[in-house]
């Protein structure tokens, strides 16, 4: 890993002790569940990362229905 990366992941550490990391909500009806991914250091990089998260479940077979 970098020394970017490992600051990176630190400043993301910190936003979470913060309360203030960025965390992506998945919900799918089949099966009926909620999946939370994060933390991000921002809405961006949050947004970034939806579409991998979302094609990922749905190649589980499950059903998204929302995505907060």
């Amino acid at each position: 890993m970098s020394l970017s990366n490992n600051v990176k992941d630190m400043f993301t550490v910190l936003l979470e002790q913060l309360g203030m990391a960025v965390w992506i909500e998945v919900v799918t009806e089949s099966p009926r569940c909620t999946y939370y991914f994060g933390p991000f250091s921002s809405f961006p990089e949050a947004e970034a990362s939806i579409s991998g998260y979302k094609e990922d479940l749905e190649a589980e077979g499950a059903v998204v229905v929302g995505l907060v």
